[in-house]
């Protein structure tokens, strides 16, 4: 009882701050860096993360798929991908950290495979600014790419109510 108390409350706060920051400011995008392993997540830190996408409360999500194993991380990925199921982008998280460049340009691929709008890489230090960015730059990131959370908006007409189609 008391970990879904405590989920339930997490979701509350989720929310009043998303509907609260986009009263302040309309154009704002909210995400969060969330645990991966969803829905254990859920009951150990009452994160409830996949109901935050589908309620519309974040503009994108970001999982911390720390991992050293190429085989977990797209597990995990596919999982992930399939759970949101496209309410927002899936950013997946690299733990660039624990893991040799060569696996970051695998996990990159992953990501891209099975589905995932793009990535995130953790976490920012001197290595990484130094010796894995440059080569990232120069290979698998060399295309300019816009982020699926700053796309323009694309909107569908449908027939008119009267059931006549739309000419316009």
């Amino acid at each position: 009882q008391y970990r879904e108390w405590r989920c339930t409350n997490i979701n509350r706060l989720v929310q009043a701050t998303a509907e609260q920051a986009r009263r302040i400011k309309p154009h704002i995008k909210i995400s969060a860096a969330v645990f991966p392993d969803y829905p254990v997540c859920r009951t150990s830190v009452g994160q409830d993360w996949v109901l935050w996408c589908k309620q519309g409360w974040l503009d994108f999500v970001c999982p911390m798929d720390y991992t050293e194993t190429a085989s977990s991380f797209k597990a995990l990925v596919s999982l992930q991908v399939g759970l949101v199921g496209g309410a927002v982008p899936v950013y997946s998280g690299i733990g660039a950290f624990i893991i040799p460049d060569h696996q970051v340009i695998h996990e990159i691929e992953i990501s891209r495979d099975q589905g995932a709008d793009g990535f995130i890489l953790f976490n920012m230090g001197e290595l990484l600014a130094s010796q894995t960015l440059p080569k990232l730059a120069r290979a698998i990131t060399s295309q300019p790419a816009t982020l699926p959370h700053n796309a323009p908006v694309i909107q569908f007409k449908g027939p008119r109510e009267d059931g006549a189609p739309v000419t316009e």
